[in-house]
């Protein structure tokens, strides 16, 4: 069953509305201007965007991260994988990429609504579970251009 297809049965069986439901979905994005990548000429990521369904009844929630890269940096120019992420304790929600990815951690900031996505215990994979094909996939390390992403809300 697809994220997208959990989702929906999940909001069907809680009969929410879709105003509802657009509320109860967390997004964050964030795309790096021109100038703020020259100044940072070794990141390769341009834009980020998380994306949760509704929690389940225990707070877990599932979700994807997709990335889009600089020209050249890898095969193909955006990544996607699928999240898994922990019930939410005060402003830190734990996350890991699916089929032993790599973790990351969340942390609310409710002054402004965005979240910083810490991406220090050694970098997430996106690989589609199963995949043979390395090509297809890409390795965000968590060097210092890419331990600390700072989203916004959609």
């Amino acid at each position: 069953m697809t994220t997208m297809m959990r989702a929906c049965l999940w909001l069907a069986l809680m009969g929410l509305s879709a105003a509802q439901a657009a509320a109860a979905e967390p997004c964050w994005t964030r795309a790096y201007s021109a100038e703020h990548l020259a100044g940072h000429p070794g990141q390769q990521v341009t834009t980020m965007q998380l994306q949760l369904e509704p929690p389940a009844p225990d707070g877990v929630a599932f979700g994807m991260l997709t990335i889009g890269l600089r020209p050249g940096a890898a095969p193909a120019i955006s990544y996607e994988a699928t999240i898994i992420c922990e019930a939410q304790r005060g402003d830190q929600r734990n996350c890991g990429v699916a089929c032993d990815g790599g973790q990351f951690t969340l942390t609310h900031r409710s002054s402004d609504g965005s979240v910083l996505l810490s991406n220090t215990l050694g970098g997430l994979s996106f690989l589609e579970c199963g995949a043979l094909d390395t090509a297809e996939s890409y390795w965000l390390r968590s060097d210092p251009e890419h331990q600390l992403f700072r989203l916004h809300a959609c």
